[in-house]
């Protein structure tokens, strides 16, 4: 002991990992070693393992483990700092804590075991969607949740939210079944079953050795962030690429409060990869679009046709700060028949390009297309069209159904609006500030 003890000291460790080949039946020795550690190092973290997984198979369990002793001093200052802040806010309401496995934790237990927040994020968005299924009578779903890192999917299916044990973090994929996994590390705790890719609104563009475009999983993360964010990112992401292709709103995102610049954008990814690759921006911008689409679908198949169920039978809901602009086409793509989004969500699925606030669609592919709406103006069902529309005073904004599904729209206040549909087979207008009263349209077989 005296010669570990001294190699962490040596080291300057600051969290250790332990676990002893028969701990999950008798956990004395590793106590005995944690309190040895303690005596002489106070202030390294310990992770034991028949704390963290109690159970049979030693592989596993170290790596559990090694994972929750990764990650707990970063956790711990997190959740301290979190506590402090909400101290001084005078907020009296009890800290709790979102598990992976959907359920919640308190402060202290989730300091202690850090482990079971991991993709405790997707996971509440699981329930979520399972809120929202409730809500309209749904039994299956896929949901899509795509951040600035990685794209998460799950199933939902005849209502049941699947969890399970056999998870793995850190590989090309992220997945519960070691059939479909990515060569990362196993955690065995019950987690919401989920599966995760390197493809998200930050993940950067870069050329491989065969010149070809590669995306992800080196991300821009929220500092600096997408290069048209104009917070010093010089490398071009997924969301530059997405802006050039007008599929963000080119004045802003978040309500305006993240400005959003065409020129950085177009910037990055002209110095980055089409002057060495020698395309032009849009071919550029359109081909990162088109591979992490490819990615986020691996994602989609790994919880569905690859456990034998087909996507046919579910609808797609999406959620996450870049789910919305890629959800349509992953959904035509794949040929899953129709998209849901909650209006309680800000961001979910065309509201981050269009900025919408009060929105309850389905949409879905050409061939069928069903909708509820706020403050519905009117439909349009052939491309390239245009139309001039009296909101009464009120923007309008436009959603459509196609490969390029996003249409451009110009609108203001007061004024009778043109929109300018951009190949687009299916859309519907309604208006930005629209009531919390739905009025429903049916498209039929349009």
């Amino acid at each position: 002991m005296k010669k570990t003890i001294d190699f962490l000291d040596k080291h300057n460790i600051d969290s250790a990992a332990i676990c002893l080949i028969n701990s999950y039946r008798n956990s004395t020795h590793e106590d005995e070693i944690a309190k040895e550690i303690n005596k002489y190092l106070p202030n390294i973290d310990i992770s034991l393992s028949s704390k963290i997984l109690p159970h049979i198979g030693e592989y596993e369990r170290m790596s559990s483990t090694v994972i929750d002793a990764y990650i707990k001093p970063i956790v711990r200052n997190y959740l301290r700092n979190l506590k402090k802040k909400i101290t001084s806010k005078n907020i009296e309401a009890p800290i709790y804590i979102m598990k992976c496995s959907g359920g919640l934790t308190t402060l202290d237990h989730a300091e202690q075991i850090p482990i079971n927040m991991i993709e405790s994020g997707p996971a509440a968005g699981v329930l979520a969607a399972s809120h929202f299924l409730n809500k309209f009578k749904y039994q299956n779903l896929v949901t899509f949740d795509m951040g600035g890192t990685t794209a998460k999917a799950s199933i939902i299916e005849n209502g049941i939210i699947f969890r399970t044990r056999d998870y793995e973090v850190g590989g090309q994929i992220s997945a519960t079944s070691r059939l479909t996994g990515g060569g990362g590390y196993p955690i065995n705790i019950p987690v919401v079953d989920i599966a995760e890719v390197g493809a998200g609104g930050g993940s950067i563009g870069w050329i491989d050795t065969g010149k070809g475009i590669k995306v992800g999983p080196k991300s821009a993360g929220a500092q600096p962030g997408p290069a048209c964010y104009g917070l010093g990112g010089k490398e071009p992401t997924v969301t530059d690429a997405n802006v050039i292709l007008g599929y963000l709103n080119p004045e802003g995102i978040a309500g305006g409060e993240i400005s959003i610049s065409h020129s950085l954008a177009e910037r990055a990814i002209v110095d980055n990869l089409s002057k060495p690759l020698k395309l032009n921006l849009e071919s550029t911008a359109y081909g990162m679009h088109l591979i992490a689409n490819s990615q986020m679908m691996g994602a989609i198949r790994s919880v569905t046709t690859q456990r034998g169920r087909d996507v046919r039978d579910f609808t797609l809901i999406a959620f996450g700060g870049s789910g919305p602009v890629h959800a349509s086409s992953l959904a035509k793509e794949m040929g899953i028949p129709f998209g849901v989004t909650d209006s309680a969500a800000r961001v979910l699925w065309w509201n981050q390009a269009m900025d919408v606030p009060a929105i309850e669609w389905l949409v879905a592919n050409e061939e069928a297309v069903r909708a509820s709406a706020t403050s519905t103006l009117g439909i349009i069902d052939n491309a390239d069209q245009s139309i001039t529309v009296d909101a009464g005073g009120q923007s309008v904004v436009t959603a459509g159904i196609a490969a390029f599904d996003l249409a451009c729209a110009e609108a203001k206040p007061g004024e009778p609006s043109t929109v300018q549909l951009v190949n687009t087979k299916a859309c519907l207008l309604y208006t930005s500030d629209a009531a919390d009263e739905r009025s429903s349209v049916d498209l039929g077989g349009r």
